[in-house]
C-alpha cells in the first residue's frame, strides 16, 4: 500500500546514515540520490497543488568531495536551481508597507506562508484592530486569542541575509494545531485553544502595524493565506513550489511578479504600495525549480539524481561539524568552480574541495624594546592555506 508520509520532500533527517530528499522521491539509506517517483505520489500531490510539475525529472550531479582538514562532522551536498524573473516586494524598514482589501480572517482554521530576506520581518504579515494576527513579531507568531505576545517562534537563522520560507499554521482546539515551519521543517508546536479566530473588521497589511510602525526591513515574496490549516506533508510538498493561485481554501495570494501587488487568487483582495515600497526583480534560489540535499557520512563520491533539466544550478557542500544542519561560518565549504551551470541530462565531474575560512587563533600582544634590540610577534592562523591561484603574497618587512 502507498504510504504517503515517504514521499517527504526536503530536510527530513533520521537516523540511518546517507539520506537524500528532492522532489517526489522516496528516501532511501544510499550514497546517491535516487528518483522514487510514484504515479499515486503525483496524483495526490496534484490534488493539493495543482501547479506542481508531473513531468519526468531525469537529471543528475555526481562528482567526488574532498577535504585533508581535521575537522569532522557529516557533510551536506545541495543542488539548487535558481529561476529568473522574480519579483519581489521590497520595503526599507522607513515607513514602506502595503496595504489590502482584506479585513477578515476569522474562523476555525488559518495558515500565513511568504517568503523574506531581510534585517527584520516585524509585522510581515499584521492584522490588528482590538485584536491581532501577526506571523512575524520579534521572530514570532503572535495571535491576541490564544496566548498573545508569547505565540511561537518562528525560527533561527531568519535575519542571515538569506531568503527564508515562513510559515504559521493554526487549528482551533487541537493537539499541536499552532505551529510554525521554516524552510518546510517544523520549527515549533503546541495546542491551540478551543476558540476560533475572531473578525478583527481591519485591513491586512505586510511589513507594518496599520501603517503606522513596526515596519518590516527586506523583501517579501509569495505571500499566501489560507483558509485552514495545511498539513506537514503539503508544507513540505508546496513550500519552494510556486501556486498558481486557484489552489482550494486560498484567500489570498500575492506574488508581484507582474510587477503589481494584486491579489492572484480569484478573491482580488488587491494590495496598495505605500511610501518608498517597490516591486523589484530578485530571484530566489530553489523557488519553482530543482533542489536537492544529500548527506554523506564522510568526504567521497556522491550522486543526486531526479533533477529537472534547466539554467541556474548551483551546487555547494559543507561539513557540519557542530551537527546543527546548518553551515556555520568556521565549518569547511566547498563550492563547483563552474557554478551556475546547465543541467542537461547527466552532469559529471562537479567535484568540490572543502575548505577552511582563514582566521586569527593567537594575536601578538604588545612589547616594548629598546633601541637596537630585537622583538619577535606571534601570529597563529586556522583554516586552509591560499591556493596559489589566489594571489596571496608574503610580504615581509
Amino acid at each position: 500500500m502507498f504510504n504517503f508520509s515517504q514521499y517527504q520532500i526536503m530536510q527530513a533527517f533520521p537516523a540511518p546514515t546517507r539520506y537524500v530528499v528532492a522532489h517526489y522521491q522516496r528516501m532511501k539509506p544510499t550514497r546517491s540520490a535516487r528518483h522514487g517517483h510514484h504515479p499515486l505520489a503525483s496524483l495526490l500531490l496534484a490534488s493539493l497543488f495543482p501547479s506542481l510539475p508531473l513531468v519526468g525529472q531525469a537529471g543528475s550531479v555526481s562528482g567526488t568531495i574532498s577535504y585533508d582538514g581535521a575537522q569532522t562532522g557529516p557533510v551536506w551536498v545541495q543542488a539548487v536551481q535558481t529561476l529568473s524573473g522574480n519579483q519581489v516586494l521590497s520595503l526599507d524598514g522607513n515607513g514602506d508597507f502595503a496595504s489590502t482589501t482584506l479585513t477578515d480572517l476569522s474562523g476555525p482554521e488559518i495558515t500565513v506562508q511568504y517568503w523574506f530576506r531581510g534585517s527584520s520581518l516585524q509585522s510581515a504579515v499584521r492584522q490588528q484592530s482590538d485584536g491581532y494576527l501577526v506571523a512575524g513579531w520579534n521572530n514570532r507568531h503572535i495571535l491576541s486569542h490564544d496566548g498573545g505576545t508569547t505565540g511561537i517562534s518562528a525560527g533561527e537563522r531568519l535575519t542571515d541575509g538569506q531568503w527564508h520560507h515562513l510559515v504559521m499554521t493554526w487549528k482551533q482546539g487541537t493537539a499541536g494545531g499552532f505551529a510554525s515551519y521554516l524552510d518546510g521543517q517544523l520549527v515549533q508546536q503546541r495546542d491551540s485553544a478551543d476558540t476560533p479566530i475572531p473578525n478583527l473588521n481591519a485591513q491586512v497589511y505586510f511589513g507594518a502595524f496599520n501603517g503606522t510602525g513596526e515596519f518590516a526591513q527586506g523583501q517579501l515574496d509569495e505571500i499566501a493565506l489560507w483558509r485552514r490549516a495545511l498539513t506537514p506533508a503539503e508544507i513540505a510538498a508546496n513550500w519552494n513550489r510556486r501556486l498558481t493561485g486557484s489552489e482550494p481554501d486560498l484567500i489570498g495570494y500575492w506574488n508581484f511578479d507582474d510587477g503589481t501587488p494584486n491579489d492572484a487568487s480569484p478573491n482580488l483582495y488587491h494590495a496598495e504600495l505605500w511610501g518608498d515600497a517597490l516591486i523589484e526583480p530578485a530571484d530566489i534560489p530553489g523557488l519553482g525549480g530543482g533542489r536537492a540535499t544529500l548527506r554523506l557520512e564522510a568526504p567521497g563520491p556522491y550522486e543526486i539524481a531526479g533533477l529537472p533539466d534547466g539554467p541556474g544550478y548551483t551546487v555547494t557542500a559543507f561539513r557540519d561539524v557542530n551537527g546543527n544542519g546548518h553551515r556555520d561560518p568556521t565549518e569547511p565549504f566547498g563550492a563547483f568552480a563552474s557554478n551556475p551551470f546547465t543541467l542537461a541530462g547527466t552532469r559529471t565531474g562537479v567535484d568540490m574541495g572543502l575548505v577552511e575560512v582563514p582566521r586569527i587563533t593567537t594575536q601578538p600582544r604588545a612589547q616594548r624594546t629598546g633601541v637596537g634590540e630585537s622583538v619577535t610577534f606571534t601570529v597563529e592562523a586556522a583554516g586552509s592555506a591560499p591556493s596559489p591561484s589566489s594571489g596571496a603574497r608574503t610580504i615581509r618587512r
